[in-house]
């Protein structure tokens, strides 16, 4: 069997999103001079990486300065440090038509941790069309409610619309009808603003948008929640790598031969609980 999966690593991964993470800045945010304790850009990277994956859309990781041929959305979660050229890497894909999403704390300071002159989000205010006069760091055990039905935690902020539009706002409170989510128009690009960090289901509904507006969808549209699916380009056809993470069979519409039974597959592929499957398909 494992000789009919020969060269099933080769080729590029079919991901129009791009999450950026940066060691450095998940050390900076552990300052104990910082607005909160417990301040996690793993965290966040993680968190808007497993909203992506329950909207069943596959997410490159990468660092600043990285390519992003192919990236029709980036995101920067809690990116707090941002030097000049990683500022640059920024407005070079969001000129080029490429969407973007910042979330709080992110472009705050440069790369040795100098607080950015003017307000925040320092390195990234014309690209979002806002700016962030004060924090409202958030207890543990607190929540501010949404206008979008879901959550804020851990971190909530004072926006001023400068060009962008509020898509979502907070509920009571200090921020009562103050934004909480933006859009910006920057071109052919939208841009984006999130100044808390949502409950689990909000993000993944709100990056769901953020991605349909970029033209990225679920790799596979037609997979249950559960089935995981990445496809890859390799040459005169795709491979589908299907991952069943559920203690249930699942059904997948799908076409092509399947490498591990080396059987073909016509319209429906069963997963078993737990199960995986490597389908060829025909060039898309």
């Amino acid at each position: 069997m494992l000789n009919r999966l020969a060269g099933t690593a080769s080729g590029a991964v079919q991901a129009g999103v791009a999450i950026a993470h940066d060691a450095a800045s998940g050390w900076a945010l552990r300052h104990p001079g910082m607005p909160r304790y417990g301040l996690d850009h793993p965290g966040e990277v993680a968190a808007a990486h497993r909203a992506l994956w329950h909207a069943g859309i596959t997410a490159d990781l990468v660092t600043p300065g990285d390519p992003l041929d192919g990236h029709r959305l980036l995101l920067l979660p809690a990116l707090y440090l941002a030097s000049d050229a990683t500022v640059d890497w920024v407005r070079r894909h969001v000129h080029a038509g490429g969407h973007l999403l910042v979330t709080w704390l992110s472009g705050v300071a440069d790369e040795h941790a100098r607080v950015r002159p003017g307000g925040y989000p320092g390195a990234y205010r014309d690209l979002l069309g806002v700016r962030v006069e004060a924090f409202h760091p958030l207890a543990d055990d607190e929540r501010v409610p949404l206008t979008s039905g879901g959550i804020g935690r851990i971190w909530s902020e004072t926006v001023h619309l400068t060009g962008a539009e509020p898509v979502t706002a907070y509920i009571g409170g200090v921020l009562d009808g103050r934004p909480a989510v933006t859009r910006h128009r920057v071109g052919d690009a939208h841009t984006w603003y999130v100044s808390t960090r949502p409950d689990d289901d909000t993000y993944r509904r709100l990056l769901t948008d953020v991605a349909r507006r970029a033209g990225v969808g679920p790799t596979c549209p037609e997979a249950p929640p559960g089935v995981e699916a990445v496809r890859r380009h390799a040459g005169d056809h795709t491979r589908l790598y299907l991952f069943n993470h559920t203690d249930r069979p699942q059904r997948v519409p799908a076409a092509g031969h399947e490498l591990l039974t080396d059987e073909p597959v016509a319209e429906v592929l069963t997963l078993a609980p737990g199960g995986v499957a490597v389908l060829r398909e025909a060039r898309r």
